[in-house]
């Protein structure tokens, strides 16, 4: 049908044909009039629709078809959450679309983030301030601290000591006493005091006692103090022979553990046991 005479061809015709070159009544566009003349049908989104602008939640879509004259553009706001589109949606965080940015500062402790500097201290998330928060007590581990707590990246690592270094305030169970004196000493130190004080020779007989101190000179202290620097202590590995549950190998461990099955004090046999823990008997002294 051709335009009523007079008329604009325009959408307020009523006398619309799709495909027949004209953009009139309930149309959109015309199948008829060929891209990129005004009135063509759109078809791709992108390449024929205008630019959307600069937000990537901002997408073109086309609704209706060509095929009845009723295809448009039309700009969609994105809503749903999928990864990879570029768009990081209202209510999205990093957790839930891959296309969000972790923001520092809103309480939770997101991908690329180690802490949140929102998070109250002390609890769990929350942003060590300097290298004294990352102090975990402990001599026997190594305390670093990293990252800046302004930009949500500070954490801390604690470390395990792997080796006996002297003065570190930590008794590594791996060499001897004497590598570590001053860090393990306290351990000769309480061992001798008991080892002296019930395995006597009432227990192992006379001449069996090596730290007896039934003279109460003073030497029986000496000599296990010497005996205990030179002590084995457990080395902390699985592979080793010196496994950490060892009680027959030269091990400063062996010997405590005896110690204290001979602590009459605890319910022990300082006949059974001094033996082993003041050297006398080979059970202790065996060489891994």
């Amino acid at each position: 049908a051709l335009p009523i005479p007079g008329g604009d061809n325009t959408a307020t015709d009523g006398d619309a044909e799709c495909g027949d070159g004209l953009v009139t009544g309930a149309e959109n566009c015309d199948n008829a009039i060929a891209n990129p003349d005004e009135g063509f049908c759109p078809a791709d989104p992108v390449a024929d629709c205008p630019d959307p602008g600069d937000d990537p939640c901002m997408v073109n879509e086309i609704v209706g078809m060509a095929g009845d004259c009723s295809a448009v553009c039309n700009i969609r706001t994105i809503d749903m959450e999928i990864d990879g589109d570029g768009c990081c949606p209202a209510g999205a965080t990093p957790a839930t679309d891959d296309d969000c940015m972790a923001v520092c500062g809103n309480g939770i402790v997101e991908a690329g983030e180690t802490c949140d500097n929102a998070i109250p201290a002390g609890d769990a998330g929350a942003c060590p301030a300097d290298a004294a928060a990352c102090d975990d007590g402990d001599a026997c581990t190594t305390d670093v601290f990293a990252g800046d707590p302004a930009l949500c990246t500070a954490e801390c690592t604690n470390t395990e000591v792997m080796a006996p270094v002297a003065g570190d305030g930590c008794c590594y169970f791996a060499g001897t006493v004497a590598q570590e004196i001053d860090d393990c000493q306290s351990l000769c130190d309480d061992y001798c005091t008991q080892v002296t004080t019930f395995c006597t020779e009432a227990e192992l007989g006379v001449g069996n006692a090596l730290f007896n101190d039934d003279n109460m000179d003073g030497s029986a202290m000496d000599e296990c103090q010497t005996a205990c620097a030179a002590y084995q202590f457990t080395i902390r590995d699985a592979g080793s022979a010196n496994l950490a549950d060892d009680d027959t190998f030269n091990t400063m461990w062996c010997r405590l553990y005896h110690l204290t099955l001979a602590d009459p004090g605890l319910g022990g046999d300082p006949v059974a046991h001094c033996g082993h823990a003041a050297e006398v008997s080979v059970t202790c002294n065996i060489d891994p």
